[in-house]
């Protein structure tokens, strides 16, 4: 049952047995249990599964498949239940604030699924031919109790090898996921990294339903829905490359690699971008920002987020397509491929502008002509008082090895000066909205 990419996330029953018997060794441990948004009825129905529950809390889910830190650090948990939709990157990656011997556990939700035995006689002209292409099966984390069973059953309904899909592993260009989910974001991410096509438990009951489902012409239809979404992704080249300004929205601080790499890759082609960390992000929260021709949102390639049509908002591969200049046909959310391919080409872009700073030599003309520094003075960063880039940030942003030490004839601190902690006590207010009154500082 290989679903999660971090081995220490630890597969649950529905029972928690193996809990209970931990919460007699240590009566300590406090326990937090985080479910679908709302539904404290689920929660409250696992917290009485424990054997002692004066330690067991029950968190709010902010609408996300990872772990929601907030609520973990302020309920002090040591060990979290995570009791709704999970994508397979739970737990790979931490707050530093959180305590790292805090374990994580998946409470595998029960399925009622039943096998269906019948043995065809001939394969029916309706059904798909899946012979010339791989096949896997993806199933969402609420899923995983039936994964085995149902890869069984559509093996035997197709007549071929079904494989199971694993988050990262490589897979033949011409391989179909067949997808077990009803989670938005898990299925947006199928529909745009891969051929892929939905069922239902429901389908899986007969070898008739199953035709139903996947009739002839499945195939030809799946790689019909996954050119048009590669065409639309090509259609926002032309409003990026006419942006000027660009937001670059991240949701967690594990995402910096990516974010580093957009800055300088937008920078090199000649764009000014700000950065906008923004933990909880909701659809309309892009809204309230002025100024900003397009965002380039980073976070969980699982995420089910759909922003207004009046926002401009892409993905980071968006960036990619619409700077490079040539494409093997390939899109991707996956943010380690990403990174990898903005790495790749930062020095595709680096090689060729020495390139060209070697012809301006060898004609004698001046090589500082040609940089390899900020290509755009506005994304200059001023980020304290008599200091406007340190050396750390040039690396980091504009790739130059070079500090500034001078703007239009300004001389700047080598070092910005320390900022002196302000200890000031402030009166406050307190009461309820309508009828403030003066407390004591």
């Amino acid at each position: 049952m290989k679903y999660f990419l971090s081995s220490d996330v630890q597969l649950l029953q529905d029972g928690l047995d193996g809990i209970k018997e931990e919460q007699e060794k240590s009566p300590s441990l406090t326990v937090g249990i985080q479910v679908q948004k709302n539904n404290v009825k689920e929660g409250n129905r696992l917290r009485n599964l424990l054997r002692d529950t004066k330690d067991a809390v029950v968190l709010a889910d902010s609408d996300r498949c990872c772990v929601d830190w907030v609520a973990v650090l302020h309920s002090k948990s040591r060990l979290l239940l995570k009791a709704s939709f999970s994508c397979p990157l739970l737990g790979l990656n931490r707050s530093d604030r959180i305590d790292p011997e805090l374990r994580i556990g998946y409470v595998v939700p029960k399925r009622e699924y039943e096998k269906n035995n019948e043995i065809a006689t001939e394969k029916a002209e309706s059904q798909e031919d899946f012979s010339e292409i791989e096949l896997y099966l993806a199933v969402d984390s609420s899923y995983l109790g039936v994964q085995e069973a149902v890869r069984s059953q559509i093996a035997e309904y197709t007549g071929e090898r079904v494989g199971v899909w694993v988050y990262g592993e490589a897979r033949a260009e011409n391989s179909l996921v067949f997808v077990l989910s009803e989670n938005a974001g898990f299925l947006r991410y199928f529909e745009e990294n891969s051929l892929c096509l939905q069922i239902t438990l429901d389908a899986l009951r007969s070898r008739k339903s199953f035709i139903e489902m996947a009739p002839a012409g499945s195939v030809r239809k799946a790689q019909q829905a996954r050119a048009e979404q590669i065409i639309r992704k090509l259609g926002h080249a032309e409003k990026i490359k006419s942006s000027h300004i660009f937001g670059i929205v991240f949701t967690s601080a594990d995402h910096m690699g990516v974010v580093d790499l957009l800055c300088k890759y937008l920078d090199m082609n000649g764009k000014k971008f700000y950065q906008f960390f923004i933990n909880g992000l909701k659809p309309q929260k892009l809204g309230n920002f002025v100024g900003i021709d397009a965002f380039v949102v980073v976070q969980c390639p699982f995420s089910s987020f759909v922003f207004e049509d009046s926002v401009f908002a892409f993905k980071p591969y968006d960036v990619v397509l619409a700077f490079k200049s040539a494409w093997d046909g390939g899109y991707t959310t996956n943010l380690e491929v990403v990174k990898s391919v903005l790495a790749e080409e930062i020095e595709k872009m680096r090689g060729e502008r020495a390139g060209e700073e070697d012809v301006r030599e060898s004609n004698g003309k001046n090589s500082t002509e040609v940089s390899l520094g900020a290509q755009s003075s506005c994304n200059i960063l001023k980020v304290g008082a008599g200091q406007i880039c340190t050396e750390e940030q040039n690396r980091r942003y504009f790739q130059t090895g070079k500090v500034l030490k001078s703007l239009l004839g300004l001389s700047v601190k080598e070092e910005a000066e320390p900022n002196r902690e302000n200890t000031r006590l402030h009166v406050g207010y307190s009461g309820i909205p309508t009828k403030y009154t003066k407390g004591a500082g």
